[in-house]
């Protein structure tokens, strides 16, 4: 057992709870995680040795996993009975640790020096003589360098230019695929993915599915019927529930693509299944190598005096190095069909909005992790036929019901044939709207929806509330007094606390804290 340390007398405790008052229920939560965030990193316990004897250092069998297990049991990759069926609660779950790994990717991307040199991203500096005191009365002129101080903004630049890539790979995946699908025969209504891409190519594709209008044409245009009736592969990203290509055991979600699954990108594309890794190798290479001058021409930070891609193409010899030569043939392509390219990472770039919130509520992470999604998919259900119920306009959902309809979308046939049973029409998702339009669209959703279902429209969704909702939700006592509020917090304020202590200890590399269940 850990040792313990004393409580500061400012932690919050259940008796700042002594009613089912919002304000305070918030209150008491932030105060809690600040006081386990604390600056010192130090290890936090708790006060009594009650309390104490509750957590101890996991062992391997007691070590906690977060989400369970269990909220992925539904998948099984197979059709719905029904043509009107809604995502399910494991579906919902997988999309959220999808869009934890492309936040973890973003930050990545953005974070690492190693990926500056091979893009060509570089701080100027400067040298500058300033006055330097060695004595009292006396100084000398010493030389100072000075940093660019525009580098930091420059260096958020580099999501954008990895995404251009990606999107290439992407339009060049989805044509393999599409080939190897066709091969295999069959109806397009039975399509299934033969393999997952990797984390680049399905941050695009994921983006690109959640604008189902467009997402149409391109598949109508390009000939890509399988593709375009292939249900998103969420039980091959679970892999049979054992997780194969999503690690959530680390405070930053990972994705690693099957080994199959690479090699036939490998082989299919001579391309790296790992975008990011091979950036960085590229950047650890001789600055006079064809596919590093490449790369930075095609970064565009610091071109003067650097061929074009073109030219490094023509001079580049395939037979040298194949893969060279298909990379540097995948940056002359991104460059010559922008106009296509540049749609596709732009999707990606207004998603992050939505992934910044998802992961700023951290719902993945909560004790009632469950109940949250099935109350989403029960308000997104709301949602769907408010649209029958008003026709022609244009209705914005609450970030929960975004999630279900998000998730829904991503499986694009299943989902453009339910949306038109229930709904009548087709309903397209545009995440172009400016955000004061939106905002009027939401203030005329809010008010339809209240008068329509009786119940609130916008709800707080933090751990906290959606705790003591299921509390209440679960609950069949007749009153709903101050002691009856007592006895509820108190049920779930262990809960909190320890998933909250939990998730501290995952982000700072502590050992991860277990419980002992009271009798």
């Amino acid at each position: 057992m850990v040792e313990s340390a004393r409580f500061r007398s400012n932690m919050p405790t259940i008796d700042d709870i002594n009613a089912i008052h919002i304000n305070t229920v918030h209150a008491c939560g932030q105060k809690e995680t600040q006081w386990y965030d604390n600056p010192r990193g130090q290890v936090i316990e708790f006060h009594t040795e009650e309390e104490l004897n509750k957590f101890f250092v996991a062992t391997p069998a007691t070590k906690p996993i977060i989400p369970s297990p269990e909220i992925f049991d539904s998948l099984s990759g197979e059709p719905p009975q029904s043509i009107t069926a809604l995502p399910s609660i494991s579906e919902c779950a997988v999309h959220l640790e999808l869009l934890e790994v492309i936040h973890a990717l973003r930050k990545r991307v953005i974070s690492t020096q190693s990926l500056d040199k091979g893009l060509g991203l570089k701080p100027p500096t400067k040298s500058v003589f300033r006055r330097t005191y060695v004595s009292y009365r006396k100084y000398e002129n010493r030389k100072h360098t000075v940093k660019d101080p525009t580098f930091p903004k420059r260096s958020q630049a580099k999501w954008p230019v990895f995404l251009k890539i990606a999107a290439m790979r992407f339009i060049l995946w989805a044509r393999k695929m599409e080939d190897l699908m066709e091969d295999r025969g069959g109806p397009h209504s039975e399509a299934k993915l033969p393999h997952l891409p990797p984390i680049d190519v399905l941050a695009i594709w994921h983006a690109f599915l959640l604008n189902p209008g467009d997402y149409q044409r391109y598949c109508d245009k390009n000939a890509l019927q399988y593709l375009k009736h292939v249900p998103f592969p969420w039980a091959r990203i679970t892999s049979e529930f054992k997780h194969e290509a999503i690690d959530s055991t680390n405070s930053d979600f990972s994705y690693k693509i099957p080994p199959a699954a690479g090699n036939w990108f490998a082989r299919s594309l001579r391309l790296d299944p790992d975008l990011f890794d091979y950036i960085c190798l590229i950047g650890r290479q001789n600055r006079d190598a064809f596919v590093r001058k490449a790369l930075v021409k095609f970064c565009g930070d610091d071109p003067a005096g650097v061929p074009t891609i073109e030219n490094s193409l023509g001079r580049h010899k395939e037979a040298d190095n194949p893969e060279e030569h298909a990379f540097i043939s995948l940056l002359y392509q991104a460059e010559r069909f922008n106009s296509v390219v540049k749609p596709l990472s732009d999707n990606v770039v207004r998603q992050g909005a939505f992934v910044d919130k998802m992961h700023g509520q951290l719902w993945i992470r909560s004790p009632v992790f469950s109940d949250t999604l099935r109350r989403a998919i029960d308000r997104y259900d709301n949602f769907t036929q408010l649209f029958k119920l008003n026709p022609g306009s244009t209705l914005v959902p609450t970030l929960d019901m975004d999630l279900a309809w998000h998730t829904h979308q991503l499986s694009h046939v299943r989902y453009k044939a339910a949306i038109q049973e229930i709904a009548g029409r087709f309903i397209d998702h545009d995440d172009k709207i400016g955000t004061s339009t939106l905002n009027m669209w939401e203030n005329i959703t809010r008010k339809v929806y209240e008068k329509t279902f009786d119940e609130d429209y916008v709800r707080c969704l933090c751990w906290d509330c959606e705790a003591m909702l299921s509390v209440v939700e679960a609950d069949d006592s007749p009153s709903m007094d101050d002691e009856w509020a007592r006895t509820m917090t108190e049920k779930v304020r262990e809960d909190l606390q320890y998933y909250r202590y939990v998730e501290v200890c995952r982000r700072k590399g502590y050992h991860l804290p277990a419980r002992i269940e009271s009798d």
